[in-house]
């Protein structure tokens, strides 16, 4: 039997943030609720497209190169588990200051994405908002 999930008060603010922002990022505990709030909008037709860093296949796909993998993703796209991959926030930067179109992308994870590059200064500063889930316990 397959339970209905509770939708989540953040996700229709998420929802229109996508239509004002290139990029919004969500990031919480594990087992917040990050890629249930994810795979939500890509069923409500918010987000083109799902990659998922945490199956190895993408992941190596990501990661030769992240700037290549980015270009090559169906927009409005998810990418869950982004701080497995640190590039990428750098390659999402770079494609969304190539085509400067609100709600490119959607990045999920549980730890600060994208602060680890340009010397510790966010790339994506300027292109995103970030939201914090909390657990539902």
């Amino acid at each position: 039997m397959k339970t209905a999930l509770v939708e989540r008060r953040l996700q229709p603010h998420i929802e229109r943030l996508l239509g004002t922002v290139p990029v919004v990022i969500l990031e919480g505990a594990r087992a917040a609720g990050r890629t249930s709030i994810g795979l939500s909008l890509l069923a409500r037709g918010c987000l083109g497209s799902m990659v998922a860093l945490s199956d190895p296949t993408t992941f190596a796909t990501a990661e030769a190169p992240p700037t290549s993998f980015v270009a090559e993703l169906e927009t409005p796209a998810l990418i869950d588990e982004a701080q497995l991959l640190p590039a990428l926030a750098l390659a999402v930067k770079r494609r969304v200051d190539r085509e400067a179109m609100n709600g490119m992308f959607m990045l999920t994870g549980s730890s600060r994405l994208g602060r680890t590059q340009l010397g510790g200064s966010d790339p994506l500063a300027g292109r995103a908002v970030r939201l914090r889930l909390c657990p539902m316990t």
